[in-house]
């Protein structure tokens, strides 16, 4: 894997770690990283900084696929294998 996709996938996951929704254009190798919509429900000017970055997204789905956190047992199944 070359550099350039390792950096993004370091700032994926720093995104997800701080639960953000992402979205990867693969063409693009672009990220975008969104706060989840439960903060965007609430707040209006959260929802006015990404409204750019939500337009993007949802206006060219076929690019953009969103990459989802891993569930907490999922989490806990990769330690487990880990320590092993």
């Amino acid at each position: 894997m070359d550099e350039s996709k390792q950096n993004i996938l370091r700032e994926i996951v720093g995104e997800l770690d701080c639960d953000n929704d992402c979205y990867y254009n693969v063409k693009t190798n672009e990220m975008i990283a969104i706060p989840n919509d439960s903060l965007l429900l609430e707040d209006e000017e959260f929802k006015e900084i990404f409204r750019a970055d939500l337009k993007k997204v949802h206006q060219s789905k076929v690019g953009f696929i969103k990459i989802e956190p891993l569930e907490s047992f999922e989490s806990f199944k990769i330690l487990e294998q880990f320590v092993e």
